[in-house]
């Protein structure tokens, strides 16, 4: 079940341990990154072209003290260059003993978001133009 919702979800997940080496990506982190699993696996963070930020943002230990999640908006990048809106949230995985073993990373693409954003605004605008025009029509109408 577990390895058919981290291949189905449209977040990329990935996985690395705690010197930042990638040991699992989604099918949905080699798309929004635009890399192949093999740019993944057994490479740093750092290592990877786009995920420099994120690995930024793990080099800080002392955020990951408590099992709190971590979240965060950036930008990222794919092999395109272009850069993508990105919600992060960065899960401490700890062992039994309470050590930090693992990070679980999800991305979440804001793209469409911000796309519907700014189609909402427009029709937002629109709305407001026709009901000016709407009321101007009204006052003329009277005189």
């Amino acid at each position: 079940i577990l390895s058919s919702a981290m291949t189905n979800t449209a977040d990329a997940v990935l996985v690395t341990d705690t010197d930042e080496e990638v040991i699992y990506a989604n099918r949905s982190a080699t798309l929004l990154f635009e890399r192949s699993q093999d740019e993944f696996l057994g490479r740093r963070l750092l290592q990877v072209p786009g995920a420099d930020r994120i690995a930024e943002i793990l080099s800080e230990r002392e955020r990951f003290t408590t099992k709190e999640i971590l979240q965060e908006s950036l930008l990222i990048s794919g092999r395109s260059r272009k850069e993508i809106p990105v919600e992060v949230k960065l899960v401490p995985i700890q062992s039994r003993r309470g050590e930090l073993e693992y990070f679980v990373i999800i991305l979440r693409d804001l793209r469409l978001e911000k796309k519907n954003e700014l189609a909402r605004a427009a029709l937002e605008e629109r709305l407001a133009i026709s009901q000016r025009y709407d009321a101007f029509g009204t006052i003329s109408g009277t005189v």
